[in-house]
């Protein structure tokens, strides 16, 4: 179903570029022999006004055949025009018209993501409730009480209902330090906070989680069994299997498995996915287990009492040649602690590493760090030096930064959501930043690409990684499919606007160049740049192709 649901998506927006060729050329008077939805044969359509609508056998975007536009264009009209009428033809219009008919296609990619966001964030975006996933140990968020699950319900008396709007209020704080008033809401009840905002380093942004200790990205449910002896590993659960359910309630993310395992008495039945089986485990609480009263553990109730822990503070996978697989760390690590501070969460991990960096740029270095994990119930104490390594960010920048080596197991899970319903003015605002966001980003990654900044083969995606990424947003939902056909209508606008002859861009630098001359460019010139046109085409698309191979087949 998502695949199908991205395929609609995509028809649209490439049916949407050559309806702009086909509703300026009607206004301006210039024959229309075909507008198809889908190429190939002809499937079902009607005739109306000199024009064949139809409908062709692969849905896959469309196509519109002008009239004078296609040397070729008699083979196609029998479902059209039987005896075209010369003035209607597209070479007899001005150049003027002929630059807009062609400058429509690319406009309306350009504009339909504008369009889009403005009916999708009046129809209601979901959005993340502000529930804290987690409270980072030492920090300001820790300090001022905040805890796992508490709903964050006012900042200084600003209303507050999903993480977006914390953001658009942290957006609003200039960096001074100061103090934040927050009200939370905790097992029903309101309270009080006052949260202490620290002063940003010279030329660091402040954020929510580095510095003040606030984490909104919620594990699933995949756990981690890092003692043989915990009333988890007796009982049987191993690291990678994934609650479905506790006593028979199901539950979505760990914040629900935290809650629910500290609700229950001295026994528990748990039922989990393994290898695509269902099977269940009961459980039996134990005063004390070895490892369970060790002072450097963090202080998860479902680890104490079950020996659960969220699979996101286990390791995954162990660099070939890094520092992690120098000192020693493992597959199936749990990471305990850096320096005296528990890890209690992914994040406490990237920040840990991210503060040994010392300087900037590739000149940088990073300070040695102590590192505490438990392998088989076992507390190990390893010192390593992250390794400085040059990175990407999502604008295709590159910067550097310290790593150890390690890939974390488990997930991210969806939270709660509330929908928030955008006012027409409100959602022409958001709808035009993120259209002009969108249309900058892709300039700007262009002009990497061209310049050598960024790796073509990590950039350029063609309708197999188009799919296979668009498959994936289905699967996040409505808006982030949404978001990503934006980003491909406006990708697919700017480069039919390339200068390069078969292309939008190569039609309008002719008739540019006509009205400069005053005359069209001679028939030879413009055939030989069309060759040269095409091989340049379908050279990128043989490119594009083995790029989307190699990312099918390793997973890039």
């Amino acid at each position: 179903m998502n695949m199908i649901t991205a395929l609609l998506f995509l028809g649209v927006l490439i049916f949407a570029h050559e309806f702009g060729h086909f509703i300026v050329a009607k206004f301006f008077g210039v024959g229309v022999h075909v507008l198809s939805l889908g190429f190939g044969r002809r499937l079902v359509g009607f005739n109306w006004r000199g024009t064949d609508y139809r409908l062709s056998l692969v849905p896959f975007g469309g196509y519109v055949l002008l009239q004078g536009a296609d040397p070729f264009e008699d083979s196609d009209t029998e479902n059209a025009i039987e005896k075209p009428d010369p003035s209607a033809s597209l070479q007899a219009r001005p150049v003027w018209q002929r630059l807009l008919i062609y400058a429509a296609g690319p406009a309306f990619n350009l504009v339909l993501p504008f369009f889009l966001f403005v009916v999708l964030l009046m129809s209601g975006e979901p959005q993340p409730v502000s529930v804290v996933a987690d409270v980072l140990e030492g920090s300001p968020a820790a300090a001022a009480g905040l805890r796992t699950g508490d709903v964050i319900r006012t900042i200084d008396h600003d209303t507050v209902e999903s993480w977006y709007d914390i953001y658009e209020i942290w957006d609003r704080y200039d960096d001074r330090s100061g103090f934040l008033d927050l009200e939370i809401e905790r097992q029903g009840q309101r309270l009080e906070l006052r949260l202490e905002r620290p002063s940003p380093d010279q030329g660091k942004e402040l954020l929510l989680g580095r510095d003040l200790g606030i984490i909104a990205d919620i594990p699933d449910t995949e756990i981690g069994v890092d003692s043989p002896h915990s009333p988890a590993g007796l009982a049987g659960l191993i690291t990678g299997d994934r609650i479905l359910e506790i006593d028979g309630q199901v539950v979505g993310n760990w914040l629900e498995v935290e809650s629910r395992l500290e609700a229950v008495g001295d026994s528990v039945d748990i039922t989990v996915e393994r290898s695509g089986d269902e099977l269940l485990f009961s459980l039996k609480e134990a005063q004390t287990w070895p490892g369970s009263m060790q002072s450097v553990e963090p202080g998860s109730s479902a680890w104490r009492r079950w020996g659960l822990e969220s699979a996101t503070v286990f390791v995954a996978e162990v660099g070939d040649g890094t520092a992690a697989q120098e000192a020693g760390i493992q597959k199936g690590d749990r990471l305990v602690a850096i320096g005296a501070v528990p890890v209690v969460c992914w994040d406490s991990v990237l920040y840990g590493v991210q503060n040994t960096m010392i300087g900037e740029g590739e000149k940088g270095s990073a300070k040695p760090l102590v590192l505490t994990l438990r392998r088989e119930g076992e507390l190990l104490v390893l010192n390593l030096v992250p390794r400085i390594t040059q990175d990407k960010d999502s604008l295709g920048r590159t910067y550097y930064r310290p790593i150890v080596g390690v890939v974390r197991d488990g997930g991210m899970a969806h939270g709660p959501t509330v929908k928030r319903y955008y006012r027409l003015d409100e959602a022409l605002i958001l709808a035009g930043k993120e259209s002009v966001g969108l249309v900058r980003f892709t300039f700007e990654q262009l002009g990497r690409i061209v310049t050598g900044e960024v790796d073509a083969k990590d950039s350029l995606g063609g309708p197999v990684e188009i799919m296979r990424q668009a498959s994936k947003a289905a699967e996040q939902g409505l808006f982030e499919l949404a978001r990503l056909m934006g980003m491909i209508s406006i990708s697919v606008g700017v480069f039919n606007l390339l200068p390069v002859p078969v292309l939008d861009g190569g039609h309008l630098l002719f008739y540019t160049l006509e009205a400069v001359r005053g005359r069209p460019v001679p028939v030879v010139v413009r055939e030989r740049a069309q060759m040269i046109g095409v091989m340049l085409l379908v050279a990128l698309m043989l490119f594009v192709l083995v790029f989307d191979v190699n990312r099918l087949f390793t997973g890039g």
